[in-house]
């Protein structure tokens, strides 16, 4: 790696930092702590890239100074988030309860969204001494219940479950906003 891809130390050291601070924050649970951590690094990446293209020399005086002004709110909003992870590794208050609350959130998100519901018909149960020509999964719906009307059920499932993910992502965004802290993103998978 050339020292023209590299990182900043300042940049990386507060990384390490901040990987530090949530694992406190959940009192280095270690389930707490890996959802956290993956909901906050889409914004280093973001960072990232951010000083990967500053440190390029194609970039116009405009242009440079918008990825300067992003980059110093992104420090701010970032120290902030410090501030509140720091509150709440040494208090037991909301603080805490908010960084607990923003992992079961995320975990919530991956089960339901990510994984989808065990009612899916892709989670019906396999026929290992079938050949891959004759397998036809059993259905599980109660007698009477027709497949049409599970599927709409699941259609049904997926569409309430993105609105309610949608305004959750709002309230969050409007937190952020609100009070200048970074909340974390999730990554889609898909």
């Amino acid at each position: 790696m050339t020292s023209s891809t590299r990182l900043p130390a300042e940049f990386t050291s507060l990384y390490r930092l901040f990987l530090r601070a949530i694992g406190a924050s959940v009192m280095n649970k270690a389930y707490p702590t890996k959802r956290l951590r993956r909901i906050w690094r889409p914004s280093f990446d973001s960072a990232a890239r951010v000083i990967h293209r500053l440190q390029g020399t194609s970039l116009d005086a405009n242009e440079r100074l918008t990825l300067q002004q992003w980059y110093s709110a992104w420090e701010a909003r970032t120290d902030k988030t410090l501030t509140l992870l720091s509150i709440s590794a040494r208090s037991r208050g909301l603080a805490h309860r908010l960084t607990c609350n923003l992992g079961r959130l995320a975990s919530s998100y991956d089960d339901t969204i990510m994984h989808g519901h065990p009612d899916d018909a892709d989670n019906l149960p396999w026929k290992p001494d079938l050949s891959s020509d004759l397998y036809a999964p059993r259905d599980n719906s109660p007698p009477g219940y027709p497949l049409r009307g599970r599927n709409e059920d699941r259609d049904f499932r997926r569409k309430i479950g993105t609105e309610v993910w949608s305004a959750f992502g709002e309230v969050i965004r409007m937190a952020e906003g609100r009070d200048g802290v970074s909340l974390g993103r999730i990554a889609s998978k898909r």
